[in-house]
């Protein structure tokens, strides 16, 4: 586990909060046919599993920013 900071929210409701990055995981769902002619299918996208408050979230990678120094390039 890596420490982090999280964005959470969104425009004027952002804020950030410290938590625990625990990795990266494959979240995926089924997508229904709801017209004529559409197809259905699966959609999947990665996503990032952090700790705040003793809870587990998901969140969007980009919402991300670690804290510490491991694998700095420099």
């Amino acid at each position: 586990m890596r420490p982090c900071i999280v964005t959470l929210g969104h425009r004027e409701n952002k804020r950030a909060e410290n938590a625990l990055f625990y990795g990266v995981y494959q979240d995926s769902s089924v997508r229904q046919a709801l017209l004529i002619g559409e197809t259905g299918g699966q959609i999947s996208a990665p996503v990032a599993v952090v700790e705040i408050n003793r809870k587990l979230l998901s969140v969007n990678l980009s919402r991300v920013e670690f804290t510490d120094t491991v694998g700095d390039v420099g």
